[in-house]
């Protein structure tokens, strides 16, 4: 059989093969090798191009070909003329035609056309393109070849008026790229299956409308957790986070852009904290099927601990670590281990009376928080921005359109706001301050947040009224986006002629929460005890000198305006060096209230990691996790520099610090959005410590009151125009 010979329509009998499907491909490959086909190594022969009888020969002219093209190519780029792109187009084809596959060379071809279409506008350039990329998908049939085709199928389609030819071939070749093809879904053929439902669903708002879309974006949505499963290694859950930020964000405004606001929001909880609900599904409380299944939970028990050391192993080797014996194993491990307590939930949820175990709350389910007061999602996209408000005593979903915040004015004011606290440090031996032009800057973020989303959404809600209230609702913001790094809270009108102009806190007490169904969780624990008198244990860690860190001298005044406001008898402290690793993390077992005053160690890429710097050495939430997550904790303030602060890579999965505290089981949680001044932290929590004790009973579920009117006690004693030193506390949480 000579691999070479071409039919009338220019195909080999391989790529022929190929394109009339598995039972044609068997007998070509059949006559060629003489055997028969294993099912087993049916992908290793998809692959094996066909021998021909030169095959060396071919190679070097295949390879001389190629590189005489690319020289060709490069020329071209550093200013050459046409002439130069029209030989390397004749160079690849004469490569191909050497290929007894049919297939090396076509995506450069496709890739030379286009970038000839791109400078002479000539439609031919085009279709060409189009003709090669076709090709190539017809011969190797894969989602690597696919999308490009449909891209430059767009493009036409874009170019001039649409054919109904080119769009179904579209629709057409993403289906086949969706739920067709490869049979062992590697990572990078699972990228491809999603990168094809994502460019499937935006065709459909492209060339259709936006409730057409809705069926491809619920698809995107439901295969959120196959393509960020447990199942893969951490780095690359990250790395396709950050992929699936556009399409979760789109997804919600088309849902809201056809008026199904439930589906919105359920699609706004969906795409946020993907790695923290997952985490902490593995380590959820049991305890309600210990008396009716206590193998049951010996095992998931079992698992539990296998997967913290699985992660600890994981942890020891950094992403792309040249020698990494341990991490290998330990990653196929982890996976294996996942699937295995899957299987436990399946078991345990046909037990009578446990059919929901570990399910995925309802909306209806969120309302329940609405006791708390007005919770508020917000939106940004580049077709509008949105605000989902659900308030107490209302069943439906309140939806408020923010026509004057765009995507690009997002952009801007959040790039402004990182400008202006990134250029102090305000606390410790090194302090620095800020310059009045910088003050200028703040003022101008925080007018253009009031008028542009804190004030549409407080009309909404009814809590913008004539007179501000003297004990205000409260309102919870769980933003999105670029809008995750604002200070809502402190949005408002600041110019020095305008003394008696609106600002947020005047009409509401302001909360944060990085996702909607982890304030759910929180407040069905808090529940129980919410308007019980405590007796407050306070544990407090201070570190004015730890070794390899910046001095904080004023963490001691700090503590100790705390034992001014509450007695000795009610506060443990560690100060110095008694505040050991295994000492602070006895503390946090032992109290449910615990104030951390030292510096910490962010870990963007992997949060569990984000350490506490201590005397001795260092905390991960890792190590806090076990002892919270299974007992109730009330409260914790986080008053080292930054702990509030997120990644801008990932802004949906709220990194920082003070969310992982809320995250792994404190149900309120203050902590600070960049550095805060020495001589302001003694003022404020000796007020918020009192507020709590004093006027609330000890109810921790009334921190957030308790810290609006601590930092109301600082403004009046700074002047609210310093707002680089009040606007940084914030408040997380029930």
């Amino acid at each position: 059989m000579n691999a070479d010979i071409r039919d009338d329509d220019g195909f080999t009998p391989l790529q022929w093969a190929r394109m009339n499907g598995k039972s044609e491909m068997e007998r070509l490959l059949r006559q060629h090798t003489g055997s028969d086909i294993k099912e087993d190594n049916w992908p290793v022969y998809m692959e094996r191009p066909l021998e021909s009888h030169n095959s060396t020969a071919h190679y070097e002219a295949q390879q001389s070909h190629y590189s005489c093209g690319s020289r060709f190519y490069e020329r071209f780029l550093k200013g050459g003329s046409l002439d130069l792109l029209s030989e390397a187009i004749a160079q690849y084809k004469q490569a191909n035609s050497l290929d007894p596959d049919g297939s090396d060379g076509l995506m450069g071809i496709s890739k030379f056309y286009q970038c000839k279409y791109q400078h002479t506008n000539d439609q031919q350039d085009l279709d060409l393109a189009i003709e090669a990329s076709e090709m190539e998908y017809r011969i190797r049939g894969s989602i690597q070849a696919a999308l490009p085709l449909c891209q430059l199928l767009i493009e036409r389609c874009e170019q001039m008026r649409p054919s109904a030819t080119d769009l179904n071939r579209i629709l057409e070749i993403y289906r086949v790229a969706m739920f067709g093809g490869e049979r062992y879904l590697s990572d990078d053929i699972l990228d491809g299956r999603f990168e094809a439902i994502c460019a499937y669903a935006y065709f459909y708002l492209r060339f259709k409308d936006a409730r057409s879309a809705l069926i491809p974006l619920k698809l995107v949505i439901s295969l959120l957790s196959e393509f960020i499963g447990p199942g893969f290694h951490l780095e690359y859950r990250y790395s396709n986070i950050a992929q699936t930020h556009r399409i979760t964000s789109t997804a919600v405004g088309t849902a809201i852009e056809t008026g199904e606001m439930s589906l919105a929001l359920d699609w706004f909880e969906q795409g946020r904290c993907i790695l923290w609900s997952q985490i902490l599904r593995l380590r959820m409380p049991v305890d309600e099927l210990r008396s009716d299944a206590p193998k049951l939970v010996q095992d998931m028990d079992s698992i539990f601990a296998q997967l913290s050391e699985c992660e600890r192993i994981i942890g020891q080797y950094p992403a792309g670590a040249p020698f990494a014996p341990g991490r290998e194993p330990a990653v196929m491990r982890y996976s294996v281990l996942v699937n295995e307590f899957e299987g436990l939930i399946d078991q345990a949820r046909r037990l009578p009376g446990h059919e929901n175990f570990l399910q995925r709350k309802t909306l209806e389910d969120l309302k329940q928080v609405t006791a708390l007061g007005a919770v508020v999602a917000l939106h940004v996209h580049e077709r509008s921005s949105n605000a989902l408000i659900l308030l107490p005593n209302h069943n439906d979903i309140l939806h408020v359109s923010l026509p004057q915040l765009t995507l690009q004015h997002a952009e801007r004011m959040q790039s402004d706001f990182r400008k202006v606290f990134s250029l102090g440090r305000m606390r410790g031996e090194r302090a620095t301050y800020w310059q009045y032009n910088d003050f200028e800057h703040m003022e101008r973020i925080l007018s253009y947040m009031w008028t542009s989303i804190v004030k549409p959404v407080l009309e909404a809600t009814g809590y913008y009224t004539p007179v501000p209230p003297s004990h205000p609702p409260r309102i919870i913001w769980c933003a999105s986006g670029l809008l995750s790094f604002l200070p809502l809270h402190a949005a408002g009108i600041y110019y020095k002629s305008c003394s008696e102009q609106p600002k947020a806190l005047d009409y509401a007490v302001h909360s944060y929460t990085p996702s909607l169904f982890a304030l759910l969780n929180a407040f069905q624990q808090s529940v129980k005890t919410m308007g019980r008198k405590e007796q407050p244990a306070v544990f407090a860690v201070s570190q004015p000198a730890t070794p390899g860190a910046g001095r904080l001298p004023g963490t001691v005044s700090e503590v100790e305006a705390i034992e001014k406001a509450l007695g000795t008898e009610k506060l443990t402290w560690l100060n110095d060096s008694t505040a050991t690793t295994a000492a602070l993390l006895a503390g946090i077992k032992q109290h449910s209230w615990i104030h951390l005053a030292c510096h910490r160690v962010q870990n963007q890429e992997n949060p569990l990691q984000s350490k506490l710097l201590l005397h001795n050495g260092s905390v991960a939430l890792r190590s806090i996790m076990p002892r919270t997550v299974h007992r109730r904790k009330a409260l914790t303030i986080l008053s080292a520099c930054q702990t509030a602060t997120g990644s801008e890579s990932i802004p949906e999965e709220v990194v920082h610090l003070a969310a992982g505290m809320f995250m792994i089981g404190f149900q309120s949680v203050v902590g600070t959005m960049w550095s805060i001044q020495d001589a302001d932290v003694p003022v404020v929590m000796n007020a918020f410590y009192r507020y709590l004790v004093d006027e609330v009973h000890s109810d921790s579920t009334q921190s957030a009151y308790a810290l609006h009117y601590a930092v109301k006690e600082l403004r009046e004693k700074i002047r609210q125009e310093k707002f680089l030193q009040w606007v940084p506390f914030i408040h997380f949480g029930v």
